[in-house]
This record gives structure tokens, C-alpha cells and sequence, in this order.
């Protein structure tokens, strides 16, 4: 699991110059109901907000028209379903023939009802944070978080999934440090059992903000940042932040108020990466950063592919 040089290998093997980003994550909402020590969410010193049913009508009809295959995660610094509008922007989305519409959550808010309205609003893909196999090591890495509220909701997620033959696939993620990585096999065990898609990846430092960086010990050839390649983030209120150590959006990279995706894309976006594949990594955000290191995660499904 912690092969850093292969991981790293099979993420950048990915990657190609587009003119549009494969990934667009759009903070629906910038507010969450835990207090993780391992995301900068609760330390967030920008305004914290909603968005406007405007500013996300305008992304998803550009992403329709542009790429509909380009992954949409409504979801950065904050739980998406604190969002009352999330069920409608999700059928937003997929009625516009969005085909990778992948949500993150922390599930304490996965209610019976909620189950069934993202069963039915066709998102492809719900992503439930789950780092532990026990409330001893859950509850201290998801503060606020009750373990065995979480997993029993997650498995009624699952049942909810089946009994109404939807092709949603449910993943349950751990984030694998030294203090839960004796739970991983068992966590593995149980969700593959249940019909869950394991993901199994280790922690983000968020640029440095959050967690032990361990990673600065981890010795590998710098590559072209996996992040800044694919995916553009918009913030609640239209700021464009270029991966997770631009959390604060502090960087004047575009607003998606007055400009289209595309264009923010082809612009100061487009020249950190060719600054990246040209080996400068000399941008305040990137020159000290230790993420990239991080590389694809692990992922296990129920049929063993």
C-alpha cells in the first residue's frame, strides 16, 4: 500500500494536456457539520457560504456542452448534504447528461430519506469517508462523527442501492495513517462483503496545513502535480482555487462568475502547467508542497477487478 514510487507511476501515467479540466469540483457549499483533524475545513479563514443556484446552473452548462464525461464533485470545503438543494442540483446535472457525477460525504447526515433521493437523483458515484473499523479510531480522526451511526447508515445506503437495481456506486474510503492502518484489512473485509467499493489512500497534508507531514520523508523524482494536470476547483462564491493547498483561494486565478470554465482553464491554469511539465515548480503553492507525492489510491471492488 505505501509503494509510493508505483502509486505515483500509475497517477501520472494518466495524465495529458487538455483544453478542458477532467475534473471540476464545485464547493455547492462551504460549511460541514465534523471538525476533522485531517481537513483545513474547520480553519477555513474565507467567507463560508452557499452557492447560488445561478453560478451552479452556468458550471454544469458548460460542463454539458464542453466535456458531459468530465468527473463534477459538488463538494470541497464542506458536506454537500448540509445543502438542502443538493437532491436538485444532482437531477440538475444528470438531466443535462452529466455521466460522472461523483459525490463525497461524511454520512452522518445520510438519513433513510436522503438514501433514497441520491438513489433516484442519478448521481454515479456517493464517496463515504469512513477512517476507522471501530469507533476508537474513527471518532478521533472525524470529530463530531458517531461511528456506528455512520456504518449503519452507509449500509443502508448499500440496501437502498440494490433494492432499487441502481447502478450508483457506493465506495467507502479510509484514510490510512499509523494509528488506524491495523483496522485496513478488516474495514477491506466487511465493506467488500456488504457490496461496497473499498478505497484505501493515505492522508493529505493540504499543503501543509493539516497532519504530520510525513510525506517530506518520503524521497521520490518530482513529477507534474496530478492535480493542477486535471481539475479546477470553484469556491461557493465563484473563485477559482487550483487544488487542495489552495483551500483559501488566495490565488487570483479567475472567477467563474464572469468567466467560463474554459477560459480560466487556458489561462494562468494553463501556464503552472506547463511550468510543471517544463520541471518548474517554483510557484508559492507548489514549491513546498509534499501531496503530489500521494499518487493513485488503492481501490477494491466486491468482484476482485
Amino acid at each position: 500500500m505505501r509503494d509510493y514510487d508505483v502509486r505515483l507511476k500509475e497517477a501520472t501515467r494518466t495524465l495529458s494536456f487538455t483544453d478542458f479540466p477532467t475534473q471540476v469540483v464545485i464547493e455547492t457549499i462551504a460549511a460541514c457539520n465534523l471538525r476533522c483533524p485531517a481537513c483545513p475545513s474547520h480553519l477555513l479563514e474565507r467567507p463560508r457560504g452557499e452557492m447560488s443556484d445561478e453560478l451552479f446552473h452556468k458550471l454544469i452548462d458548460e460542463i454539458a456542452a464542453e466535456g458531459p464525461d468530465t468527473e463534477m464533485y459538488p463538494a470541497y470545503m464542506g458536506e454537500p448534504l448540509l445543502s438542502r438543494r443538493i437532491f436538485d442540483h444532482l437531477r440538475y446535472a444528470k438531466a443535462l447528461g452529466l455521466t460522472k457525477i461523483y459525490m463525497n460525504t461524511n454520512a452522518m447526515l445520510l438519513t433513510e430519506e436522503a438514501s433514497r433521493q441520491l438513489v433516484s437523483s442519478g448521481v454515479d458515484r456517493i464517496i463515504v469517508s469512513i477512517d476507522g473499523f471501530s469507533a476508537e479510531t474513527y471518532e478521533p480522526r472525524r470529530r463530531g462523527g458517531v461511528y456506528e451511526k455512520v456504518k449503519a447508515q452507509t449500509e443502508h445506503l448499500l440496501r437502498c442501492r440494490d433494492e432499487a437495481a441502481s447502478p450508483l456506486e457506493v465506495w467507502v474510503q479510509m484514510i490510512v495513517d499509523k494509528g488506524n492502518a491495523h483496522e485496513e484489512e478488516a474495514f477491506k473485509a466487511h465493506w467488500l462483503e456488504k457490496g461496497a467499493i473499498v478505497k484505501i489512500r493515505p492522508q493529505l497534508t493540504w499543503g501543509g496545513r493539516v497532519g504530520v507531514n510525513y510525506l517530506a520523508d518520503v524521497e521520490l523524482e518530482r513529477v507534474p502535480c496530478p492535480w493542477l494536470m486535471r481539475q479546477i476547483v470553484i469556491t461557493w462564491d465563484g473563485k477559482a482555487a487550483m487544488c487542495d493547498a489552495d483551500h483559501e483561494a488566495r490565488f487570483d486565478l479567475g472567477d467563474a462568475r464572469r468567466q467560463t470554465l474554459k477560459e480560466i482553464w487556458n489561462a494562468t491554469f494553463r501556464e503552472l502547467r506547463e511550468k510543471h511539465l517544463q520541471g518548474d515548480f517554483s510557484h508559492p503553492l507548489c514549491r513546498d508542497c509534499h501531496d503530489w507525492k500521494v499518487g493513485k489510491s488503492e481501490v477494491f471492488r466486491p468482484d476482485g477487478r
